[in-house]
């Protein structure tokens, strides 16, 4: 092994360390709350005159969230009541394996689950990249870019749908048509 090896190898794991010393699970917690509650005002938006006319009633109830690196914490579930039938907004969590978080929307006639993915994102297969080096050769130029990527900040992230259909291949917007669709199938089958 020679000497650059072993200084690699120990600025690597120094870099590491550091960057686990600045994670901040408060600051977690509070980025999901936000981003959650920016999901609850695009399902609101398009039916506000509908709660405002009584026909549709808006609750929230806390629900404890229990996550390996953050703990237990607190956080709004939305409840939609028409006619008697719910719609529950839920919050899964947010330590995820490809997403910032989800959000379970569950009614009489179906379950939908919106994802918190990084902008950009299309595809189920863009969040996940596998790169092999071979030691003893050049890393290449992408591999770099990679390393000196910046930590996302909370606008770097958007909600999108996760279809229930197995054969999906890519995320769908989520705007005030496609949350009125997805209220509309929850409630009318």
């Amino acid at each position: 092994m020679s000497i650059q090896t072993l200084k690699d190898i120990i600025e690597k794991q120094k870099k590491e360390q550091e960057e686990e010393q600045k994670f901040d699970k408060y600051e977690q917690i509070e980025e999901y709350r936000i981003l959650v509650n920016d999901l609850y005002k695009i399902a609101l938006d398009p039916i506000k005159e509908l709660i405002h006319e009584g026909l549709i009633q808006e609750s929230r109830e806390k629900i404890s969230i229990n996550e390996e690196l953050l703990g237990e914490y607190e956080i709004d579930a939305l409840v939609l009541t028409i006619n008697n039938k719910k719609i529950k907004f839920e919050p899964v969590g947010t330590m995820l394996i490809g997403s910032k978080g989800r959000v379970d929307v569950t009614g009489p006639f179906g379950k939908e689950k919106f994802l918190l993915i990084r902008k950009g994102v299309k595809s189920p297969s863009e969040l996940v990249k596998v790169r092999v080096h071979v030691s003893g050769t050049p890393k290449q130029e992408e591999d770099n870019k990679i390393e000196e990527s910046k930590k996302p900040s909370i606008s770097d992230w958007e909600w999108k749908t996760m279809p229930s259909d197995s054969r999906w291949v890519k995320f769908d917007d989520v705007n005030a048509d496609t949350m009125t669709d997805i209220i509309m199938r929850m409630i009318n089958g």
